[in-house]
């Protein structure tokens, strides 16, 4: 990844982060109301907006980490194979942390504790093969032409 790689994703980190800490408006919800229909229906709306809260906090804690990884030039890189994370991946999701087969692996061992309830369930263990090495990729790549008929 080069430098003008790298300054876009910032770019674009920076920017979610200013639109995630900007004053949001939520109104209080009263949970006084005559009727039980009412209260259910507010008691639901308290409930996701809390969820749409803990969302947004988890994702500006991970936006910051991502930037503190740029500052220290770990950025990009898989913390868990140490392999390149491809620059389309980071462009999808610039906080990203594992390359996509590590992020399955991870995302298999979850399910393995959700189905067998303990951490201790048997996880084979992948050994990572060596991955080709790739020229850089243009950052933004050319659009294609369209056949005039």
């Amino acid at each position: 990844m080069n430098t003008s790689q790298l300054a876009a994703l910032r770019w674009m980190m920076e920017r979610e982060l200013s639109a995630l800490r900007s004053p949001r408006m939520s109104p209080e919800i009263s949970l006084k109301c005559p009727d039980e229909n009412e209260l259910a229906s507010r008691l639901s709306e308290r409930a996701v907006d809390e969820r749409l809260t803990a969302r947004r906090v988890e994702r500006i804690r991970d936006l910051e980490n991502a930037l503190r990884r740029i500052e220290v030039m770990d950025y990009g890189v898989c913390e868990a194979c140490g392999e390149p994370i491809p620059l389309l991946r980071l462009l999808a999701s610039p906080s990203v942390r594992y390359c996509v087969a590590c992020q399955q692996e991870l995302e298999e061992e979850e399910r393995a504790v959700v189905v067998t309830g303990s951490f201790d369930a048997p996880r084979p263990r992948r050994t990572m093969p060596p991955r080709p090495v790739t020229p850089p990729m243009p950052f933004f790549l050319p659009r294609r032409r369209q056949a005039s008929h």
